[in-house]
């Protein structure tokens, strides 16, 4: 690791570019209500954004060349798409040199009388768990995280509570995931 990867490890820079980070959000306004939601965005994504920023933004290479000019520039070389892919297609089977190689798959199962055995597939994405989701907390608040008891409660006509299963404004709750679980352990 570098010397700039090896700061990002360090816990009190990393609290320190979170805060500037937050401000950074609030002055610019980066979202409709800064005060309310660059606190609790911020954090949030800080975890995903330092790696990137350590591992590719930020790396001893890139800022000495392309930041600050002092190094060697590194050349870039223009591709040629169309002949990049014609070399990659000369080194593929034969059989699936051609954009039909699928629709030729499935018309070969298809034409075989033998059947075959199948399997059954669960692809979950993305769920946007939220452990702290709260069942009774405000569903339709007007800050970044809706459903936690630190939005609060419906105090007023209009107000939606989170139901138990979850919210249509609000991210999953872990009675919900934790439910479909049980349902693809058991019947699939």
């Amino acid at each position: 690791m570098d010397a700039v990867g090896g700061i990002f490890e360090w816990g009190i820079f990393e609290k320190t570019l979170l805060t500037i980070a937050e401000y950074v959000c609030i002055y610019f306004k980066l979202t409709d209500t800064p005060l309310k939601i660059c606190p609790q965005i911020v954090p949030q994504m800080g975890n995903q954004l330092f790696p990137v920023v350590s591992g590719y933004l930020a790396t001893r290479d890139r800022i000495c060349d392309e930041y600050l000019g002092w190094c060697s520039q590194p050349v870039y070389e223009q591709i040629d798409l169309n002949k990049l892919v014609t070399d990659m297609m000369k080194t593929k089977p034969l059989a699936i040199r051609d954009d039909n190689f699928v629709n030729n798959l499935y018309a070969q199962i298809a034409a075989d009388p033998n059947p075959r055995e199948t399997y059954l597939a669960v692809h979950i994405s993305d769920p946007h768990l939220d452990f702290e989701y709260t069942e009774g907390t405000l569903a339709n608040c007007d800050t970044y995280l809706c459903c936690r008891t630190d939005v609060g409660y419906p105090t007023k006509p209009g107000d939606i509570p989170a139901g138990k299963w979850g919210g249509y404004l609000c991210d999953t709750p872990r009675i919900t995931l934790q439910s479909m679980l049980d349902y693809v352990k058991t019947e699939i």
